[in-house]
């Protein structure tokens, strides 16, 4: 979380075969965050933040997505991240979500779950969030 944005990375397949599917939730994702940037962002102990999603293209191949979601972690510092329903993390990524108490959810209604999640729990913890997210 940097000023007022909270970061949600993504690895979609902007390119390839997968990539008909993608456009789909990208431009949801995209719309959802709009709404909830214009209807007054997420509020959090008393501030206010807006999305902000990072997007790579991960050209509908998993191993790319897998070391993009690596890189999003270790080099971006995100914290959450949206999963596309198709793939599959190899161990290394598994290791280091778990490592880092990376927040992750699939692509589903991502942003409604996540504004919804940062403000019941009132706060950014990532193993607060991932709680909430587990039995919610």
């Amino acid at each position: 979380i940097l000023s007022n944005k909270i970061y949600i990375g993504k690895a979609t397949s902007l390119t390839g075969k997968y990539s008909s599917d993608a456009v789909f939730f990208n431009s949801q994702h995209d719309r959802d965050i709009k709404k909830v940037n214009d209807n007054g962002g997420v509020k959090v102990g008393g501030k206010t933040y807006l999305f902000e999603i990072v997007y790579y293209d991960d050209e509908s191949n998993i191993a790319r997505s897998n070391n993009l979601i690596t890189r999003l972690i270790l080099h971006d510092g995100i914290e959450y991240i949206i999963l596309p329903h198709n793939l599959e993390l190899n161990d290394s990524v598994k290791d280091l979500i778990k490592k880092y108490n990376v927040t992750t959810i699939l692509s589903k209604k991502a942003i409604f779950r996540y504004k919804d999640a940062f403000e019941i729990v009132n706060s950014f913890d990532t193993k607060k969030i991932n709680i909430y997210l587990q039995n919610n």
